[in-house]
């Protein structure tokens, strides 16, 4: 019964330590190597999803995508920056991409004055808070 005690903990301990959260090491000054006209594929490469033994890193997400009434594949990318002064905040910018080419990009509060342009419906979320 003790042998078996000890297998359970020892079980238990090593599934603890190869469970992994989500941790964010991209920060506002990753912005630095984007340009507007880049293609979707570099911008989803800078802001990529990486898995390790030791931590998951989210990196940017499509949320939503549509063909405008022109055909024109109109998508808005979502990647959460750490910010530079407040380390424990994390800041959504939003990437909008026309034909798979970066068109523009910026905090929420930014996206209401050249989001009215576009025929998406999209609304970006809140800053979202670690503790």
């Amino acid at each position: 019964m003790r042998v078996l005690g000890r297998a359970v903990v020892a079980v238990a301990v090593a599934l603890v330590g190869c469970a992994s959260t989500a941790t964010f090491t991209y920060t506002e000054s990753n912005l630095g190597n984007i340009r507007v006209g880049d293609s979707r594929e570099r911008i989803l490469a800078i802001f990529a999803s990486k898995i390790t033994k030791e931590e998951v890193t989210r990196g940017m997400t499509i949320r939503a995508a549509q063909r405008d009434a022109s055909g024109t594949l109109i998508e808005v990318g979502e990647v959460l920056l750490l910010n530079e002064e407040d380390r424990l905040k994390l800041i959504p910018y939003w990437f909008l991409f026309e034909d798979g080419r970066l068109v523009r990009w910026g905090r929420p509060e930014d996206w209401q004055a050249f989001s009215a342009s576009y025929q998406i419906d999209f609304t970006p979320s809140a800053p979202v808070f670690l503790y």
